[in-house]
């Protein structure tokens, strides 16, 4: 399978290095909005031997259209912004290519638009990426008994310094009522919600 990813964080790079260690997966491209380590290879980024293209390119070097046109994939997972939808869902659902999306913090019209391009094409979202992480550790234990002698290692990270608000770091309304803690109630407000 052919894999694009929008994005280049910590998550895109940890992702990368899972796409190029699989046989199954063929990592096209990545699509960052800096210019920084544009053209480079991804393997070679990463320090990573393998034979697949994985450039680096801007998100202005090329429109969708032409990136899917010269640099055809089966599915793009996007680390990048809310701004990503934008680039590439129309011809994403054009072609059929399935979209998997881990980006937090969607206005209520891109979720809208997400649900019309799900109506085209295979879309998975998890916006809160602890949801990903579970469903990546239901199939690491498919696929550990599939092949038990396959060393599978799943590492989840909450990233102090990303500039947006996470979908797990998102602020919950305050509360002053009294809540109970695991030692008992304490009778005051709960200082998470403070």
């Amino acid at each position: 399978m052919k894999v694009g990813i929008m994005g280049f964080g910590k998550t895109g790079r940890a992702v990368a290095t899972v796409l190029l260690d699989s046989k199954r997966t063929n990592l096209q491209w990545v699509i960052r909005r800096s210019h920084l380590l544009e053209h480079r290879s991804v393997p070679e980024f990463l320090g990573i031997y393998s034979d697949e293209p994985g450039l680096i390119y801007t998100k202005d070097e090329f429109t969708a259209s032409e990136l899917l046109d010269q640099h055809p994939v089966d599915a793009i997972i996007d680390f990048s912004s809310v701004s990503g939808l934008g680039y590439y869902a129309e011809e994403a659902a054009a072609r059929g290519i399935i979209v998997i999306s881990a980006v937090s913090q969607y206005p209520d019209e891109q979720l809208a638009r997400l649900r019309e391009l799900a109506e085209r094409t295979t879309v998975m979202h998890s916006p809160n990426i602890t949801l990903g992480i579970n469903f990546l550790i239901i199939a690491a234990k498919i696929l550990k008994n599939i092949a038990p002698f396959t060393d599978i290692e799943i590492i989840e990270e909450h990233f102090k310094t990303k500039p947006e608000v996470s979908g797990c770091k998102t602020p919950r309304p305050r509360s002053s009522r009294p809540t109970t803690n695991p030692g008992g109630s304490s009778g005051k407000p709960d200082p998470r919600h403070a």
